[in-house]
């Protein structure tokens, strides 16, 4: 049986790994570790659904596309 720890770090782990590799083809898999609401904002985030601030999964696609495309390396620090 596995805690709600191990389940949050396995679930920031494969969110690391997707970064890390930033293959555009997994783009939509990845997209799944998100909840169909969840409210995703990024570096250039203003207000809820200007920018980068997006209001559920399918629209956040488009940041996560975009930064595998051309955004700089993201690193989790684990401690």
């Amino acid at each position: 049986m596995t805690s709600n720890n191990d389940e949050i770090r396995q679930l920031m782990q494969a969110f690391q790994e997707g970064y890390i590799h930033r293959d555009l083809n997994q783009v939509d898999p990845f997209m799944e570790l998100f909840t169909a609401d969840a409210e995703v904002i990024g570096t250039n985030g203003i207000k809820p659904s200007e920018g980068e601030w997006y209001m559920d999964r399918a629209s956040a696609h488009n940041l996560v596309e975009g930064d595998w495309k051309g955004w700089g390396d993201l690193r989790l620090d684990w401690d």
